[in-house]
C-alpha cells in the first residue's frame, strides 16, 4: 500500500516533495548505501535489548529519545502511566553486523 501525497521537502531534498514513504526510503538506500549496508546480518545484542525495552514498557509506556528538554544521558526514559527507567542500547558492531 502506498502512503498519500506529501508536499514536504524532506531531508532538505529537492527531489523529495511529494514523494510517499516508500519513496523515500527507496531514495536514502540509493544516496546512504554504506549507512544501509552496515545495517544488513544480524544483532542479537540489541535484539534482546530491544525485547526487554518492550516488555519494560508494556503495556502503556513509550520511550523517549529525542525531546526539546533535557533528557537522562546514562538511561532512557519514559513517558506514559508509570515512568520507567530503560538501559542503553548496547553499541552497534563495527563494520557490518554478522550474517
Amino acid at each position: 500500500m502506498r502512503m498519500a501525497y506529501c508536499p514536504f521537502r524532506y531531508f532538505d531534498w529537492e527531489d523529495a516533495a511529494g514523494v510517499d514513504v516508500a519513496g523515500l526510503a527507496d531514495r536514502f538506500l540509493e544516496r546512504f548505501a554504506t549507512i544501509a549496508d552496515d545495517g544488513h546480518g544480524t544483532d542479537p545484542e540489541y535484539g534482546a535489548w530491544y525485547q526487554e525495552m518492550l516488555r519494560l514498557t508494556s503495556p502503556d509506556s513509550l520511550p523517549i529519545v529525542y525531546a526539546d528538554w533535557p533528557l537522562p544521558e546514562d538511561h532512557i526514559t519514559t513517558v506514559g502511566r508509570a515512568e520507567v527507567t530503560i538501559p542503553l542500547p548496547p553499541a552497534p558492531p563495527l563494520g557490518n553486523a554478522a550474517s
